[in-house]
């Protein structure tokens, strides 16, 4: 047992990392090196098995939440943009943030008042910005510039963070996952390489086949040469990926739907 038993169905899983850190003395067992994977595997295999026992509620928070985000902007000088997408494979985002990071040495953007994993808009908005200067280079820099903001100004276009809307493979919203560095131990590198050994390394991510919904808030008065650029670029951000390790598939979406229309 990692800490005392509470319901899966009740758990706050930001809230019970904490707990466990700093109430649950067997954790100290991490600084025993073969402890260590048995206790992040039995940590992990608690939050992930949570989770699924409460992802339909889950779920119906975030869709309330985002229908009542979208029917603000709807009544304000927004056009609302809006767009469902599925995980092709395992999501990492945001590495470098505080949920997980201590246990698992790999963090992840979690909303801990919602309780969910979520794509957070500034990723959003940097897959998109990097796409569109894939598809039109310099030659569109001026309507770069507007949609996205530079360093003196704020961008047109406001976007939100992503949050999943259904769950992923086998009913799960987080899975396990594991790097192998062979060049590092304890945080320091390994510079000699009769001394490099695999450190294996079990973390969380987003479960492959997680629906989530995104939404970003455009200006009516965007014409439509812009509005179908902007369409371009969300669809080319989706297909190259969000977050970390796009490169070997993560964060790769396929598009269910997504609307773009202007509110009366």
């Amino acid at each position: 047992m990692v800490a005392r038993e509470l319901p899966l169905e009740e758990l706050n899983v930001s809230s019970y990392i904490y707990y466990v850190l700093v109430e649950d003395e067997g954790w100290e067992k991490l600084l025993d090196s073969n402890e260590r994977p048995r206790l992040k595997r039995q940590l992990i295999e608690k939050i992930a098995g949570s989770l699924k026992m409460q992802v339909n509620i889950v779920c119906q928070r975030t869709k309330k939440m985002l229908d009542s985000i979208e029917e603000a902007y709807r009544r304000t000088r927004y056009e609302v943009i809006t767009f469902e997408a599925r995980l092709e494979e395992r999501g990492l985002f945001g590495m470098s943030q505080p949920f997980g990071i201590i246990p698992f040495e790999v963090g992840l953007e979690f909303d801990p008042y919602l309780n969910t994993p979520i794509v957070p808009g500034s990723s959003v908005k940097g897959a998109v910005r990097s796409a569109w200067r894939s598809l039109f280079g310099q030659d569109e820099k001026e309507a770069e510039n507007y949609v996205f903001g530079t360093t003196k100004r704020v961008g047109a276009c406001i976007f939100h963070d992503g949050y999943p809307i259904e769950a992923g493979r086998n009913g799960y919203l987080l899975y396990p996952d594991v790097l192998t560095p062979h060049y590092m131990k304890e945080g320091k590198d390994i510079l000699k390489e009769n001394e490099a050994k695999p450190s294996p390394v079990v973390y969380l991510t987003v479960a492959p086949e997680t629906v989530f919904k995104f939404l970003i808030a455009m200006p009516k008065d965007v014409d439509g040469r812009l509005r179908d650029m902007f369409r371009k670029a969300v669809l080319e951000a989706l297909r190259l990926g969000i977050g970390g390790k796009t490169s070997i598939g993560y964060g790769r979406f396929s598009l269910r739907s997504l609307r773009m229309e202007v509110s009366m």
